[in-house]
């Protein structure tokens, strides 16, 4: 070989490792802020992502959208209520160590191993062709107002959605976008 081949050659090598090295490690194709499926979740439930994928048999249903989590200034938080094989339960609120108190609770995101029945009680809402789900509005009070719901049942799972006093237009969009793809 000559002098100018392996000089290619060294060029060739020196920028394939470059470009190795920019690309960052491996991955699983799966990134932080996706699914195994690639469907896209919330920047709040980011930081939780990791450990609900690998604590849980139930297929998460989890939203790409939540009501009010767009303003930087008040960012919604995620944390893990409840994990086990059979079913998960991820508290939203305002603040980074809320635990369910009533000031800085925003609402919930629940699966769990169940029945196929509909649920009764509340208003009936299409989330897509074929998948009816249940909204029952938040009762608000001198102590303040629960949370509204959106509950529905899907190949053997229980799913639901509360956002407290939220909205049936709300939360209806939050379900159907933890069903998108």
């Amino acid at each position: 070989m000559n002098r100018a081949m392996l000089k290619m050659k060294a060029i060739l090598l020196l920028a394939a490792t470059v470009v190795a090295l920019l690309a960052g490690p491996p991955t699983d194709g799966q990134s932080p802020d996706m699914l195994p499926n690639g469907r896209q979740v919330a920047k709040a439930l980011r930081p939780i992502l990791a450990k609900l994928s690998s604590g849980t048999a139930v297929p998460l249903r989890l939203p790409s959208y939540i009501p009010f989590s767009s303003d930087p200034k008040n960012p919604v938080y995620s944390s893990l209520s409840y994990l086990s094989e059979s079913s998960y339960e991820v508290e939203l609120s305002w603040s980074q160590d809320c635990s369910g108190g009533n000031s800085c609770h925003l609402g919930t995101i629940r699966g769990s191993k169940g029945s196929d029945e509909q649920q009764s009680g509340g208003s009936l809402v299409w989330l897509r062709p074929g998948l009816k789900g249940h909204f029952t509005p938040a009762v608000c009070g001198g102590a303040g107002c629960t949370d509204s719901t959106i509950s529905w049942s899907e190949g053997g799972f229980v799913y639901s959605m509360s956002i407290k006093a939220g909205k049936e237009t709300y939360l209806a969009k939050m379900a159907r976008s933890a069903l998108e793809h």
